[in-house]
C-alpha cells in the first residue's frame, strides 16, 4: 500500500468513527417495509434507523435468524428481555438515541421521511445547533435487561458520562463501542468480566494514577483515539491481557509517559499516531512481542539502537517526523514487513536492507536521499517501493529482477528529470511494466 493510500485509509477510518453508524456503511434506506414480509425467518440484518421509534417493533421478534439489529437515530430507551427470543442475535447498534432536548429541535415526521445519510445529516444538524447554544444535553436513562447472546453493542453519540450499570447484564458482551460520548475520565464500572474490546474514541478523557485499570484486566483492545490524554499512568500495567492499545490524536509527551510498557507481555499493537513525542519511549523498546508500532506525526528526531530488541516487529511507521537517519540496528528486525519513513529529513540510510528477508513495503518518499537504499534490490519479497521526491541520482540495475514488485515510484528525483539518465530509467520502467509492475517516474 503506498503512503498516500495508507494516509487516506487512516482518514476514512477516523471519519467513520465520527458518524452515527460506527465502522459501518450508513444504510441507503430503512428496512421497515420488512414488517410485511412473509419470510421474516430469512432476515439476518435489520436497519431500523432514524425512524423515531420509541420501542422495538413487535414484528422484529419474528425474525428468528436475525444476527444484527441497528436501532440508531430512534428514541428507544430499553433493550427488553424479549430479545432473547432471537437466538442468533449477537450484534446491536444503539447509537444516537434522541433525548428530550434533541426532540425539541427535530420534526420526527420529517425524520421518518428521510433516508440514509440525509436522515443522519438532519438529526446531526439539530445536535450541532444545540452545541452552538451551549445547552446541556443530558443522556437518556438507558435500561438493559438480561441478554444472553449479544456479543457486540454500540452506544456511540449518546452523551454518556458513565456506563449504564445494566450493561453488565449482557453476560456475553465481548465488544463495546462508546465513542463520541461525554466521558472525561476512564469508565471502569458497569462492565462484565468477559468484555475484551472497548472503544472510547472521540471523548474528552484524560488519565490519572487513580484510574482502576484492574476493572478492565481482561481487555484485549482499548482505543482512545481523539481524546485529551496528556499522560499514561503506571496503573495501565493492570491490563495484563491487553493486545492492542491506541492513543492516536492525543496530547502525549515523553515526560508524562511513566508506565513501563515492557510488563505488558501480550501487547502486539501500539499506536501513538499524532502526539508530541520526541523519541520512542524507552519502555516501548522492551515490549518483546510487539508486532505493530505506529508513530506517525510526532516530533521524533532520533531512534535508539535499542529498537533491535523488538524482534517480532512487522510494521514500523515513522512517517511525518524529523528523522535525519536511522540506526543500523534496524537490520536486526528480521520479521519486519512494512517500513513507513516518508516525510522526514533523511539524508542517509546506513542499513543493508538485504538483511530484512521478509520486507514487503518500503516507503521513504519526501526525504533527501541521494542513493538508492543498499540491499533493497536484493529483497525478493518486496512488493512496494516509494522513493518519490528525494534526490536520487541513480537506480540499481537488478531492481528489475525483483519477482514480486508491484509498485515503484521514483517521481521527482534527479534520476527522473536528468536527460542523461532518462533513457536508462525508461528502460527500467519498460522491463518492470512488462512484469506487471506499476511504475511512476
Amino acid at each position: 500500500m503506498n503512503s498516500s493510500l495508507k494516509s487516506l485509509t487512516i482518514a476514512i477510518l477516523l471519519w467513520l468513527s465520527v458518524t452515527t453508524i460506527y465502522a459501518q456503511k450508513l444504510p441507503e434506506k430503512n428496512d421497515f417495509h420488512l414488517a410485511f414480509s412473509t419470510r421474516k425467518d430469512t432476515i439476518k440484518k435489520l436497519d431500523l434507523v432514524y425512524f423515531a421509534l420509541t420501542e422495538i417493533p413487535v414484528w422484529v421478534y419474528d425474525c428468528k435468524n436475525l444476527q444484527e439489529l441497528n436501532l440508531s437515530g430512534n428514541i428507544i430507551k430499553k433493550l427488553p428481555r424479549k430479545l432473547n427470543r432471537l437466538k442468533k442475535l449477537n450484534k446491536i447498534i444503539w447509537n444516537f438515541q434522541l433525548n428530550t432536548t434533541l426532540l425539541t429541535k427535530i420534526d420526527t415526521a420529517k425524520l421518518r421521511q428521510l433516508q440514509g445519510i440525509e436522515a443522519w445529516k438532519y438529526a446531526n444538524q439539530a445536535k450541532t445547533d444545540l452545541t452552538k447554544q451551549t445547552l446541556m444535553i443530558s443522556p437518556i436513562d438507558f435500561k438493559v435487561r438480561r441478554l444472553k447472546r449479544v456479543k457486540y453493542l454500540a452506544m456511540s453519540e449518546n452523551y454518556l458520562t458513565n456506563v449504564p450499570r445494566q450493561i453488565r447484564k449482557i453476560r456475553n458482551l465481548d465488544t463495546l463501542l462508546l465513542s463520541n460520548n461525554s466521558f472525561t475520565t476512564l469508565p471502569t464500572k458497569g462492565f462484565n468480566k468477559r468484555l475484551q474490546h472497548l472503544i472510547l474514541n472521540y471523548n474528552q478523557i484524560n488519565l490519572s494514577e487513580n484510574d482502576d485499570f484492574a476493572a478492565l484486566k481482561n481487555l484485549k483492545s482499548l482505543y482512545f483515539i481523539f481524546n485529551k490524554i496528556d499522560n499514561i499512568p503506571t496503573t495501565i500495567n493492570q491490563l495484563a491481557n491487553i493486545e492492542n492499545l491506541n492513543f492516536s490524536n492525543n496530547l502525549l509527551t515523553n515526560e508524562k509517559i511513566v508506565v513501563d510498557f515492557s510488563t505488558l507481555n501480550h501487547l502486539h499493537s501500539l499506536s501513538f499516531y499524532k502526539n508530541n513525542l520526541r523519541y520512542i519511549p524507552t519502555s516501548v523498546l522492551g515490549v518483546k512481542n510487539l508486532v505493530e508500532l505506529d508513530l506517525y506525526y510526532n516530533q521524533i528526531d532520533t531512534i535508539s539502537p535499542q529498537i533491535a530488541a523488538l524482534s517480532h516487529l512487522k510494521s514500523l511507521a515513522l512517517a511525518h517526523n524529523q528523522l535525519k537517519t536511522l540506526p543500523k540496528e534496524i537490520e536486526s528486525l528480521k520479521e519486519l514487513t512494512n517500513i513507513y519513513i516518508h516525510h522526514n529529513q533523511l539524508h542517509t540510510l546506513p542499513i543493508d536492507f538485504s538483511n530484512l528477508p521478509k520486507l514487503e513495503v518500503f516507503h521513504a518518499e519526501f526525504n533527501q536521499l541521494k542513493v538508492f537504499p543498499v540491499g533493497l534490490s536484493k529483497v525478493n519479497t518486496v512488493k512496494s517501493i516509494d522513493l518519490a521526491y528525494n534526490k536520487l541520482l541513480n537506480l540499481v540495475g537488478n531492481i528489475t529482477q525483483l519477482p514480486h514488485l508491484e509498485y515503484l515510484n521514483v517521481r521527482d528525483n534527479p534520476v527522473s528529470t536528468n536527460e542523461k539518465v532518462h533513457n536508462e530509467l525508461e528502460s527500467f520502467a519498460k522491463k518492470l511494466a512488462n512484469k506487471g509492475t506499476k511504475v511512476i517516474y
